[in-house]
């Protein structure tokens, strides 16, 4: 339950230790606090409102976490207390483009429709870690084509073919097959693993196989026809 104390203050009761929020002067999130080892949760904003600086003291440990922005008030940088600092960059869409710190550089790759298109890691010692991705042609929310590699050299390919129902029917060489409700009835992954599945006409699962193992499930009698609680 919250109780309003004034205009700027309200208080949150009902459970065992009651907190307190504190607001500025334009209703913005000022101060949290309560009984529990001092704990106190303090904001600074800017003027358009964005919490620039957080400080949270529990127990007489004090930790902080600084935001930075750029002209057009996105996050530039994010610093937690003396740690070496996370910076942002975008695109000319305003799409995050790139996040680095001292350990790691990414960078962030898109098409010409606005769908992710993959990215880059960059560590320290110049090792380049990347995930490429290719869409279908006309139903841009599918994906295609997943290939993982290491300085251009590609380790993993994962190869997806999709029905009418937008449902994936294979993943390189392993093949899915649904019933009419788009549950999952088979999974073979070749070459170790079979697997089956079978549901009631609600949905519950009855008994799942994998190679030779089957395992049933029993539905609640907690719950009637539809699903729902008695």
């Amino acid at each position: 339950m919250w109780r309003a104390l004034n205009g700027r203050e309200l208080k949150a009761e009902g459970l065992r230790l009651a907190t307190l929020f504190a607001y500025d002067a334009l209703l913005r999130p000022a101060t949290a606090s309560n009984a529990v080892a001092a704990y106190a949760y303090a904001y600074a904003n800017d003027r358009l409102g964005t919490a620039t600086n957080e400080t949270v003291t529990l127990g007489g440990t004090v930790a902080t976490l600084a935001r930075g922005m750029d002209n057009r008030h996105r996050l530039a940088e994010l610093r937690s207390g003396g740690a070496a600092p996370v910076h942002y960059a975008y695109d000319t869409e305003n799409r995050y483009s790139a996040v680095s710190n001292t350990a790691f550089c990414a960078t962030y790759a898109y098409t010409t429709d606005n769908q992710d298109e993959g990215y880059s890691i960059m560590l320290p010692n110049g090792t380049v870690l990347a995930r490429s991705v290719i869409r279908d042609w006309r139903r841009r929310h599918l994906v295609t084509v997943i290939t993982n590699s290491v300085n251009g050299a590609a380790l993993q390919r994962l190869g997806y073919t999709h029905d009418i129902l937008d449902r994936v029917t294979r993943r390189n060489t392993g093949t899915f097959d649904y019933n009419i409700r788009s549950e999952v009835i088979s999974a073979v992954i070749q070459p170790t693993h079979t697997n089956r599945y079978a549901y009631d006409n609600i949905g519950n699962a009855l008994w799942a196989s994998l190679n030779s193992d089957t395992s049933t499930c029993a539905v609640s009698e907690l719950f009637d026809a539809h699903g729902l609680l008695r």
